[in-house]
């Protein structure tokens, strides 16, 4: 998507007024009050990865999508710099 190219570079910046920790709670207490305690939760739309990135932080196995591979490319570098490797049961360890 050519509205995307290039912007993903600096959405973080604009983004930083984004309460996402609160964001994140509120995620978290929707799938709760639904019975939603465990599984794979589907970021649509999911930019930068900074709401995936505090889901997994919380539990949760994610999967982002984004329409744009730049954005895409900016959440998965994140990604890396934490110490996910991909398995769940080590990934636990570390929540």
């Amino acid at each position: 998507m050519e509205a995307y190219t290039g912007f993903a570079q600096v959405y973080d910046k604009f983004m930083d007024n984004i309460e996402y920790d609160k964001w994140c709670e509120y995620l978290v207490s929707i799938l709760k009050e639904y019975g939603v305690n465990d599984g794979i939760v589907l970021d649509l739309g999911c930019g930068t990865g900074n709401i995936t990135e505090l889901l997994a932080d919380k539990g949760d196995d994610m999967i982002g999508v984004d329409y744009s591979q730049e954005m895409l490319n900016m959440a998965i570098e994140k990604r890396k710099k934490t110490s996910y490797n991909g398995t769940k049961e080590t990934n636990k360890k570390r929540w």
